[in-house]
């Protein structure tokens, strides 16, 4: 039986970083963009993790998920 290498979460956590910033809420768009955009195969080596890899980092991260940007300015409200 073969098992299949685990991906490295440095690389993941690239990948999911890409969808939060292009506005990707699905785990299939990452997957497809991984085999098709020249941004993200240098971003992830060249790698192609499939939408179940990463549905599992989403369901296994949940409070990234739901994080906002840290990069606000100093005393600005975020909206509710």
């Amino acid at each position: 039986m073969l098992s299949m290498m685990p991906y490295d979460p440095a690389d993941l956590l690239k990948l999911y970083a890409y969808g939060h910033l292009n506005r990707v809420r699905s785990s299939r768009m990452p997957e497809r963009e991984a085999g098709r955009n020249v941004e993200v195969m240098w971003l992830l080596k060249k790698l192609t993790p499939d939408f179940k890899t990463i549905a599992d980092l989403r369901r296994d991260n949940p409070e990234e998920g739901g994080r906002r940007s840290s990069c606000a300015a100093p005393g600005a409200t975020q909206p509710a």
